[in-house]
């Protein structure tokens, strides 16, 4: 009798402890499955999208305002009246071609009457876009603005670039001779560039001018407003 006891504590003991092993080796086994579900769900969820970095070159500004749609106005004699600011208004950034809705924060709009001719009246825009750090670049340096400003008499369309002009001087002047040397047109007139490709350059600026007026060219110059900026432009006037 007391060694059936004995036998039969030692089974319950061998039992309670064969017990234990499958215990263990069930958490371990089931904190391993859940440690490969997880590693299986980061796997699998989306990555975020690498950084767009989208490069400019000149001659290829973004549109920056729409039309409202305003009922057109008539004149004393019956005839269309030349649209006023009413009918422009700033573009949403997210209805911008791809990559600028990624690119373009707020895009600001001003507005008002021109009347140097009275003959002619019309409307001048102002159209700025503030972009996303380190989204857009020209020749190797970030661009933080855009800034279109237009009427029916002149245009003046500009990309800010955030360094100094002494430190993009050097690399803007060979932008400005490849531009000319491809033949590209200021899209605003058409008018080509010089056959020669000469750049003038000074510590005020560089001009590459067109080849119809002194008012018609492209201008990268230190930004008035901020010494440690630059402004490339391309101009034209009647």
């Amino acid at each position: 009798m007391d060694e059936l006891c004995c036998r039969g504590r030692e089974f319950t003991a061998a039992g309670r402890g064969t017990l234990r092993a499958m215990l263990l080796t069930a958490g371990v086994l089931a904190i391993a499955a859940v440690q490969a579900g997880e590693r299986v769900a980061e796997t699998a969820r989306p990555q975020p999208p690498a950084k767009v970095v989208h490069q400019v070159h000149g001659h290829d500004f973004p549109l920056l305002t729409r039309a409202t749609g305003a009922a057109v106005m008539l004149d004393a004699q019956g005839l269309p009246q030349q649209p006023g600011c009413e009918a422009i208004a700033a573009r949403r950034p997210q209805d911008m071609p791809a990559p600028w809705p990624l690119l373009v924060r707020r895009i600001l709009l001003e507005c008002e009457a021109d009347d140097e001719d009275p003959a002619r009246p019309v409307v001048a825009i102002s159209a700025t876009a503030l972009l996303e750090p380190g989204r857009v670049r020209m020749a190797g340096f970030d661009v933080s603005e855009i800034r279109l400003m237009d009427s029916a008499r002149w245009g003046d369309h500009q990309y800010v670039i955030a360094q100094p002009f002494a430190r993009v001087s050097q690399p803007m002047q060979a932008l400005l001779q490849k531009q000319c040397q491809r033949g590209q047109a200021l899209p605003a007139t058409g008018s080509q560039v010089p056959a020669g490709c000469t750049v003038f350059a000074n510590d005020q600026g560089l001009y590459l001018p067109a080849d119809t007026n002194t008012g018609t060219g492209i201008w990268v110059y230190p930004d008035p407003d901020n010494p440690d900026a630059s402004i490339y432009a391309e101009s034209w006037a009647d």
